[in-house]
């Protein structure tokens, strides 16, 4: 044979009880493989590290999909839960479409603001078909490839509306002289963050994909990438934040200088109030590279406005006396004294291109409309109205009628069922030009001010009817709070309530994150582990004297005490692979040897030992002998329990294998001929017991014995009982103190206890190298140098 045709795996598994050879297993498996690799001959074709199976590659992709998914509702879920616009919209819906006998005020834009609407969800469903097909066509490339070319195509493509917003609009040269270096810096750490994050999901993604090693359990390596993935969108989330600081920084050094743009500024006078109002950010060209990366879908409302108007030149705003950092986006603060910054605010009225006025119910913003109309200025003023309530909503609506002497009929936006975006104003008791649509969307305030802005500039967009002689109803009061007394806006998450149930919902949520990753309930679990260079090698409850053993390195046995999580020497003993307790001894048996020895725990000595049964299994202790199998002779065999002399043995049609207690005697499984036959205490009879089973293992509960089959991979009640317990694990432990019955699982293990009642019981390792049930119904499971008290007894 010159060759492989084909790849394969060659494994080497080797298992011991004697020291030496356990101390010489890696030199000797090095030196089998070394062998093995110079006896085949090369390959003709390249080796591969590994072999790709369809569920490696579609566990390895599910992570991609899940984090695609994952955005996808980390952006709809805020959506539907705190956007007033959304709610609107799907009212308008629903009511909107009403039979109306009159003229209704003002110029609906809903149409225009839909199609915007339908751009920006084609531009998401682009996103992520593209994100789709990229990972199709690059996931045999390798994880990071993959990821890289994944969030590449969907920033590249949700770039496209930001790169074409500014060639249209041009750079703002003036308002990037110094802060080019902060802002720098805040975007490097901004990205910074969201790398890690995505490190954070890609390493969850490998870990449970490969897994942290035999040794870790699944659920444990389960619980372990829940919290880095959990960790992830905080991470995300919050990587915005070095931005905003470099943002706010920045800004503070452009109060007191006037930029460098030679366009006339433009004047933007609110509410201070109104100062925390947010809107649900739908435009694409707003958001630069790091409000992306951080899913950042939430702006201020004076950030839209200023943002739509920056467009025709810089924006001013007043800040707030005391404000020590402005806030990272929106209009360049001026600051003013509370003496100064009415004569201030005027001047900057007659520089202004345009004066864009945020309607409130303020004493001093009331002031500002007044003295806009009184310098004649309204040709060049705007009002917008932020998003607020529909009651709050017609109350400012009626300030400004009241400040500017409008007729009601024509600011009146009820009958309508919409909102009212922006007024213009060419004088004062002239026909207001109001520009409404159905919710109160960022777009909306994008084309309204868009088209205010062209009327002002002498484009005859709003001509529309005066409505002032069909008015039905009359004005509502204006109403103006005092200096002062203007209640202050502040959003859900800023609010002292919320603030609290945050944190206890927070505290809760990292509470059960630890709990879930180190474990539900306290002390339900305690572990004894010996050094790395030891292993235990059975474990065994006496259900008589309720006391715990283990055999450590085949030689030691120890009592285990797990309150103290110590292990004590009994007495050293010859090499031994099963252990066996009752009646206050214990008996350890070695098949590969045929030695069996019986141990006096509080004599601390082997009471005997017998070196004459080769194959031993099956032992099982009475109150006065000890019942033992052997396999090669076909025999049961009785003992002494004290002496270890031979009572009695029994001859059999087949090869038992597995035995354990009965009220008459000892049921032994007939492994060749799958049959369990019942064995009375002087193997002087021997009965079928009808059951077909090829047991491997076979314990006793409360008079019914349990058998499992390897072949069906469940557990079978023997006798006239037709109850069968299933299992998942190929290759299961069963135990039993006599009522309580146990069965090891992947992972876990399961308790039936005499009411009936299934416990599940975790474990900490994969598999169980043996088992054993305590006299409370605690289960005693080992696993390599670690034995486990798992205390199924607190259900």
């Amino acid at each position: 044979m010159t060759g492989f045709d084909k790849q394969a795996l060659i494994f080497i598994a080797l298992r011991s009880l004697d020291g030496s050879v356990v101390a010489r297993m890696p030199d000797s498996t090095a030196a089998t493989w070394r062998t093995i690799q110079q006896k085949l001959p090369s390959p003709a074709f390249p080796v591969k590290d590994g072999i790709s199976t369809p569920i490696s590659t579609a566990l390895l992709n599910r992570g991609p999909f899940l984090a695609v998914l994952g955005l996808i509702f980390l952006w709809m879920l805020p959506t539907l839960l705190f956007d007033r616009a959304t709610w609107q919209r799907l009212w308008s819906f629903v009511n909107h479409r009403r039979y109306r006998s009159r003229s209704l005020p003002g110029l609906d834009i809903d149409a225009a603001v839909r199609a915007q609407l339908s751009s920006a969800m084609a531009l998401s469903a682009t996103q992520l078909c593209a994100a789709i097909w990229m990972l199709r066509l690059t996931f045999k490339q390798g994880m990071l490839i993959t990821s890289v070319s994944t969030l590449g195509i969907v920033f590249i493509i949700g770039a496209i509306p930001r790169i074409l917003h500014l060639r249209r609009v041009g750079s703002q040269r003036g308002f990037q002289v110094r802060r080019s270096v902060v802002w720098l810096t805040g975007i490097l750490l901004g990205v910074t963050a969201v790398g890690f994050s995505v490190v954070l999901i890609l390493l969850a993604n490998t870990l449970s994909t490969t897994g942290a090693g035999y040794d870790v359990p699944d659920y444990q390596q389960l619980r372990f990438n829940t919290i880095l993935e959990v960790m992830a969108i905080p991470t995300a989330i919050v990587a915005i934040a070095p931005t905003m600081l470099a943002r706010r920084i920045a800004m503070r050094t452009l109060r007191k200088r006037r930029g460098e743009d030679p366009r006339p500024p433009i004047l933007l006078l609110r509410s201070f109030a109104d100062d925390g109002r947010r809107l649900r950010s739908r435009s694409s060209h707003r958001r630069a590279l790091p409000d992306r990366l951080s899913l950042r879908r939430w702006e201020r409302f004076e950030e839209v406005i200023a943002a739509s108007l920056g467009a025709h030149g810089p924006v001013y705003a007043v800040g707030q006396v005391g404000e020590r950092l402005p806030p990272p986006l929106g209009a360049v603060r001026r600051q003013f004294t509370n003496d100064e910054w009415q004569n201030r605010i005027q001047g900057l009225m007659a520089e202004a291109s345009i004066i864009c006025v945020t309607l409130g119910r303020s004493t001093a913003l009331d002031w500002e409309i007044r003295r806009i109309a009184e310098l004649g200025f309204l040709p060049k003023a705007v009002f917008v109205l932020p998003p607020t309530s529909r009651r709050e909503h017609i109350k400012r609506l009626a300030v400004l009628a009241a400040a500017l002497k409008l007729a009601w009929a024509d600011l009146d936006i009820r009958p309508t069922g919409g909102w009212a975006l922006a007024i213009r104003v060419p004088a004062v008791g002239s026909q207001p030009q109001v520009i409404r649509a159905r919710a109160q969307e960022d777009m909306g305030y994008d084309i309204a001010l868009d088209l205010t802005r062209l009327a002002a500039d002498g484009v005859d967009l709003l001509n529309l009817p005066s409505l002032a002689a069909d008015d039905r109803s009359g004005a509502p009061t204006a109403e103006v709070y005092p200096p002062g007394k203007t209640p202050i806006f502040k959003s859900l998450f800023r609010r002292k309530g919320t603030r609290l149930l945050l944190l206890l919902n927070g505290s809760a949520i990292v509470t059960l994150l630890f709990a879930f990753l180190t474990g539900e309930v306290k002390d339900t679990s305690a572990v004894i582990t010996l050094a790395e260079s030891s292993a235990w090698t059975a474990v065994a409850a006496d259900p008589d004297t309720a006391h715990l053993y283990g055999i450590a390195d085949a030689t030691r046995l120890a009592t285990l005490d797990f309150d103290d999580g110590k292990a004590s020497l009994v007495c050293e003993i010859e090499a031994a692979g099963n252990l066996t307790a009752g009646g206050g001894w214990l008996f350890a048996s070695n098949s590969f040897t045929g030695t069996l020895q019986a141990i006096d725990p509080a004599d601390k000595r082997v009471a005997w030992t017998r070196r004459d049964l080769p194959g031993v299994r099956g032992v099982v202790a009475t109150d006065a002998a000890v019942y033992l199998l052997l396999p090669a002779a076909r025999e049961v065999r009785e003992l002494d329990r004290r002496t270890g002399d031979p009572i009695a043995s029994r001859k059999l049609d087949g090869i038992p294998w597995a035995a354990a207690r009965s009220d008459d005697g000892v049921l032994v499984s007939i492994l060749d001929s799958s049959s369990i036959v019942r064995v009375d205490r002087t193997l002087t009879k021997v009965t079928q017991t009808g059951s077909r089973i090829d047991a491997t293992q076979i314990v006793s509960v409360r008079g019914t014995a349990w058998a499992y089959s390897r072949d069906r991979h469940a557990v079978f009640a023997v006798g006239g009982s037709a109850q069968v317990i299933y299992t998942r694990s190929q290759s299961p432990h069963i135990a039993s103190n006599g009522s309580v019955l146990a069965i090891e699982g992947i992972e876990q293990t399961s308790t039936f206890w005499p009411d009936g009642t299934v416990v599940r019981n975790r474990l900490s390792t994969r598999h169980a190298d043996s088992l054993a049930v305590t006299s409370t119904g605690d289960v005693l499971a080992m696993a390599d140098n670690e034995v486990l008290l798992i205390r199924a007894s607190k259900r």
